[in-house]
């Protein structure tokens, strides 16, 4: 029996940022028939980055960003960025962009020599160019899209092609540059995003590159004693050295423009006992390390931390399957726990042992428990819980009056899992009509298995179905009878791997929250709430109920849920942006104004699916609704003071 206790939330919020994913421009496809907007909203996915990894330094180039193939790699197929951006407008998402830094330099690579090659001047006055088309609105060549960060580059070690030091080289001349084009279109009012700048997001340093690799400058190091003996790198020196390499470089100017640091994370092993999790994973200690060397830093302390790239590593067979499916919930847990800010996925279609989709399986088991995840913890926290490296897995999250507990059997036999809830809400739940509780289980659907899969060099080989990579997934859904004994405990069979969701709802009387002056989340209940942000930029998200949204001052983001909602759209409001706005449910109050003030209200269209209402200085944009289906019967109009 285990008997679950939590302590304090941790302070760990999870967002939709820790919920983004990869467009890979040379596999995923636009339109209809190939259903990938569906894929992302059957995942949840509101963010994306592009062009991808690997393929944005071999294939794209920033001199004809609309081939619809390479004319750097024997033709490869892409995705023209117009066609990409027109792509997120319509489905309201927004986008990092990566830029391809390879033939930044002149000449070939020669991991022998320290010496830096020279910058190819063309190639980045073309690439800053690029820079200004993208994030310009008024621009005709590329539609405005919501675009979030410029990601210098993709593996600086790997497909980059360069070495820790000249990296560090071009972080300090580029970034000051593409901060200087952002300066200038805010100045001009020609930002994409409005007054919120687009970050700047650069690499840590890692030690894969040439320089280590035999024959390599840095194969060796110096010996501590001075006397000259080369000895073999530790690993925490080489990880130490090659971010010192980057930062060393920076003028006061680079560290100024950087707004965050990028990393990829691929999970190889558990680094417990058997199956089990246990200790500090080496990719995740190589984390907080690289996040450390860098915000020890003076002028480099409030780094955002962004995970570009993160699944399990898919040429690690033993653990991919229903198996990596389990990894990637605590990879996940791993990340918030690590200050990440941001994580997109890798990848989604992709023909590979990891995706999340695919045209035989739909969700594949790990984009199921993806979606598991995604559906339900935006706007939540993590809880500290008692167990970690026991045989069943726990991690806990409470989003609102709501709780919901992940489970997964970290076995590779069949196991029955029964849990004490009662710390949680009483010993006489089961009695209490003051919670629904209920429950979702992924697994491998066994028709789908022939106990085989592909491995890369060896064809077709013989596997256990938990690690059965291309096997169809199931899901089971259990009611609070199904799912908990006459005791009140959970009570459940489970086959190796698989992962359980319990939501524990709390459908007692709706909430009245009041924010203060910072940013914060506020999260509401079932019932119908009464919710103002105050000041700050905030997160509101009110869950079913018809509920009033009040965002308050600063850059605010509501969801209202399902009922009819209405949002306060008052003076000094700053920008509200509402994500679920349903027209004929839904209503905007106008705070101060009558009907006869209505013509004062500036309605116009905001990107291609989208609404943005201005009044004075104040805005309010609805992602995701015509601007056609806006009238005045969208409004009500409440007494107060508001300045036009």
């Amino acid at each position: 029996m285990y008997n679950l206790e939590v302590s304090d939330h941790s302070g760990i919020q999870v967002t939709a940022n820790h919920f983004g994913a990869n467009y890979l421009t040379h596999i995923d496809q636009l339109g209809i028939e190939h259903g990938y907007d569906t894929v992302l909203a059957n995942l949840n996915v509101s963010t994306l980055r592009f062009p991808g990894g690997t393929v944005t330094e071999t294939a794209f180039d920033v001199r004809d960003w609309d081939a619809t193939s390479s004319n750097r790699q024997d033709g490869t197929p892409l995705t023209p960025v117009s066609e990409y951006l027109d792509f997120i407008n319509d489905q309201n998402l927004s986008s990092s962009f990566v830029l391809p830094t390879r033939n930044l330099f002149i000449g070939e690579l020669d991991a022998s020599r320290s010496e830096l090659r020279a910058f190819d001047v063309s190639q980045i006055e073309a690439t800053l160019s690029f820079v200004r088309k993208l994030l310009s609105r008024s621009d005709s060549d590329l539609p405005s899209a919501n675009i979030t960060a410029i990601e210098l580059g993709n593996e600086y070690w790997g497909s980059g092609n360069m070495t820790s030091a000249e990296y560090g080289a071009l972080v300090n001349y580029l970034v000051p540059e593409i901060q200087k084009v952002i300066d200038e279109l805010k100045l001009e009012g020609d930002l994409v995003t409005g007054m919120a700048e687009p970050d700047i997001i650069v690499q840590v340093g890692q030690p894969w590159g040439a320089e280590f690799k035999p024959g390599g400058y840095l194969e060796n190091t110096v010996s501590a004693e001075g006397e000259g003996a080369e000895q073999p790198w530790s690993w925490d020196d080489k990880l130490s050295y090659t971010n010192e390499l980057i930062t060393s470089q920076l003028s006061d100017a680079a560290k100024g423009a950087i707004d965050g640091l990028v990393q990829h994370y691929y999970f190889r092993n558990n680094s417990g006992d058997g199956s089990r999790f246990g200790g500090q994973p080496f990719e995740t200690s190589s984390m907080a390390k690289n996040f450390a060397s860098w915000t020890l830093i003076a002028g480099l302390e409030d780094l955002d931390f962004h995970i570009t790239e993160w699944n399990v590593f898919r040429h690690a067979y033993d653990q991919v399957g229903m198996q990596g499916a389990s990894n990637n919930l605590q990879q996940f847990e791993y990340m918030l726990r690590a200050g990440v800010d941001s994580a997109q996925i890798w990848a989604v279609q992709h023909n590979t042992t990891t995706n999340l989709y695919d045209e035989v399986a739909m969700h594949t088991v790990q984009g199921e428990v993806f979606a598991l995840m995604s559906e339900v913890l935006v706007g939540g926290v993590l809880v500290d819980d008692n167990y970690f490296g026991e045989e069943f897995e726990i991690s806990v999250f409470e989003n609102g009056s709501n709780t919901y507990i992940y489970v997964s059997l970290r076995s590779d036999e069949e196991q029955v899992f029964d849990l004490n809830i009662d710390a949680l809400i009483g010993e006489n739940h089961h009695f209490s009509e003051d919670y629904e509780i209920s429950g979702t289980l992924v697994g491998v659907d066994v028709e789908s298995s022939d106990g085989m899969h592909f491995v890369q060099g060896q064809g077709l080989t013989a596997t256990q179905i938990y690690n059965e990579h291309d096997v169809a997934a199931v899901v089971t859904h259990y009611d609070a009878g199904e799912l908990l004994s006459s005791e009140g405990n959970v009570s459940i069979n489970f086959n190796p791997y698989e992962v359980l969701r319990i939501d524990i709802v709390d459908i007692r009387e709706a909430l009245s929250l009041d924010g203060t002056a910072q940013s914060e989340t506020l999260l509401g209940s079932s019932g119908d709430d009464i919710v103002s942000g105050f000041e700050g930029n905030d997160f509101i998200d009110v869950l079913a109920g018809d509920d009033r949204l009040d965002g308050g001052a600063g850059i605010d983001r509501l969801l209202g849920g399902a009922g009819e909602d209405v949002f306060i759209f008052n003076e000094n409001t700053g920008l509200e942006i509402v994500y679920d706005f349903e027209d004929g449910s839904d209503q905007i109050a106008l705070v101060g104004l009558t009907l006869e003030d209505f013509d004062s209200v500036e309605i116009s269209a905001f990107g291609s699916l989208g609404t943005i209402i201005q009044v004075g200085n104040d805005r309010m944009i609805l992602r995701g609704t015509d601007v056609d289906d806006i009238t005045v019967d969208d409004f009500i109009f409440e007494e107060t003071t508001f300045l036009i």
